[in-house]
């Protein structure tokens, strides 16, 4: 009777203690899980703004265009916050690892990783001036890029002449138009197409016959002597460039600014006007090259 009786005590027994087992194990795993949670919601991560503001912050998520997370110190029952990611500048993570981000998709260089981004040109006109010009330009960021140009005098139809030979070396930053408002996906349609401004320096030193003019025994005389022109101006750019299947491209620009010369000729090479008597400097050009 005694051996049945302890029996029937361990056929009730065992279902409790297997219940108490079962909700030990759980509450244990609870606990552990609500630890790692608060671990990871206290890890600190810094957000830089484009203002250069620094905030303390717990990141939730990173999307394609905006950032979600919580104000630090981070509480599981704190709302979600998001921003925009263009106001974000970069993001460090409690890891040390770091996010930096484009203001807008014109910005993002990752987009024009598979285009040319240098260029050989010629002036399509140049050597009707008696001149060669053959230029490079590298483009260095979205919508920026640096130029430079030698032009070889001399080497072109001289109607006039007046054999001169020289060289012009002239260079400057070109940037690219970009629109007054974004959209979504916005991007140029290459790194080096567009409407643009560019600052530039001319530098430019020739020589070329010249006839003086002298009035002897009651008559004009001239004789023909070699001068020498140093020339040096500072002009803005306005033109626009054109790509062609990432291979070919075409521009055409106008050109004011300052000159500044030895000579009382306007025709110099380089440039038009910038003489001793009006330093008004004016061009025009139409170039053709290709990419690489």
């Amino acid at each position: 009777m005694g051996k049945k009786l302890k029996h029937i005590e361990l056929v009730y027994l065992y279902p409790l203690i297997r219940y108490f087992i079962i909700m030990k194990q759980t509450t244990l795993l609870t606990a552990l899980f609500s630890m790692l949670t608060c671990q990871i919601l206290l890890a600190q991560d810094f957000m830089t703004m484009r203002n250069g503001s620094v905030i303390e912050v717990k990141v939730i998520e990173l999307g394609i265009d905006e950032i979600k997370y919580k104000n630090w110190p981070a509480q599981l029952e704190d709302p979600v916050l998001v921003i925009e990611k263009a106001k974000v500048a970069k993001i460090r993570l409690e890891t040390g690892q770091v996010y930096e981000f484009a203001g807008n998709s014109f910005e993002d260089s990752e987009l024009y990783a598979s285009q040319n981004k240098n260029a050989l040109k010629v002036n399509f006109f140049s050597p009707l001036t008696n001149a060669f010009y053959v230029g490079y330009e590298r483009s260095i960021a979205p919508g920026k890029s640096w130029e430079t140009e030698l032009g070889i005098i001399g080497l072109g139809f001289d109607p006039f002449d007046v054999q001169a030979r020289g060289a012009v070396l002239r260079g400057g930053l070109k940037f690219m138009r970009s629109p007054d408002y974004y959209t979504r996906g916005m991007r140029y349609a290459h790194i080096l197409k567009g409407g643009y401004v560019k600052p530039e320096i001319i530098f430019t030193h020739y020589s070329r016959n010249t006839n003086i003019y002298t009035y002897e025994d009651n008559m004009f005389v001239y004789k023909e002597e070699r001068k020498n022109t140093t020339g040096f101006a500072v002009m803005i750019n306005l033109g626009k460039q054109v790509v062609y299947s990432d291979a070919f491209l075409i521009d055409w620009y106008v050109a004011l600014g300052y000159g500044f010369t030895s000579d009382v000729d306007i025709n110099q090479y380089g440039f038009t006007g910038g003489n001793r008597d009006l330093p008004l400097a004016f061009g025009a050009g139409l170039k053709i090259g290709g990419l690489f």
